[in-house]
């Protein structure tokens, strides 16, 4: 908001607002200052900023350039297969079956054993005898979790559904399975009462 003042023979610009005093030319006094169209400049520019940080947010970052080809994919779950199901309820045989799909290294960080194959495409975590995770890039494939819960089907004595997280029984202990999303793949198998 602002108002002309007179003073000393010349009119002054007064921002109410600001409490400033600003000179204003004779015979100006009706043309617009300035510093208003400054400030509708700066709220245009801000309104543009916001709006790229907007789209910042519905763009996937962790999605990676290159797509992820379905044979790879099937190599997750396949690795989710071999490494966590088949190895369940102990997990004990889980590194060696990792060492098929190219983790050889899995270094125990104490509350659990990790480890990354050569390129770090695919993951593992191992928690014996209560959790087995699989992980990968993000991937573009919705038919993802329906893939996962298939595989879990095929080695559960109970029926999974299709939606995560989901519950199963496999050899006599109930695990719930989650397929997360969240910046990659996590193919999670969890003892329910662990």
């Amino acid at each position: 908001m602002h108002r002309s003042a007179k003073g000393g023979g010349k009119n002054w610009l007064l921002y109410v607002g600001f409490g400033r005093r600003t000179p204003f030319p004779p015979g100006e006094a009706g043309r617009k200052p300035f510093h208003s169209s400054l400030g509708v400049i700066m709220k245009l520019a801000h309104l543009v900023i916001v709006a790229v940080a907007l789209s910042g947010c519905v763009t996937n970052q962790s999605v990676p350039t290159a797509a992820i080809t379905n044979g790879e994919v099937a190599e997750a779950i396949r690795a989710f297969e071999e490494v966590c199901l088949k190895t369940a309820p102990s997990f004990s045989g889980a590194s060696q079956a990792a060492a098929n799909f190219g983790i050889i290294e899995i270094t125990d960080v104490g509350f659990s054993k990790m480890g990354f194959n050569k390129d770090q495409s695919l993951g593992v975590q191992i928690k014996a005898n209560n959790e087995c995770v699989i992980t990968t890039p993000s991937q573009r494939d919705t038919t993802l979790t329906t893939q996962f819960l298939q595989t879990v089907g095929r080695h559960s004595s109970t029926t999974p559904g299709n939606r995560v997280p989901a519950e199963g029984n496999v050899k006599g202990v109930t695990f719930i399975f989650q397929h997360d999303r969240r910046g990659g793949e996590a193919y999670v198998m969890l003892k329910a009462n662990g």
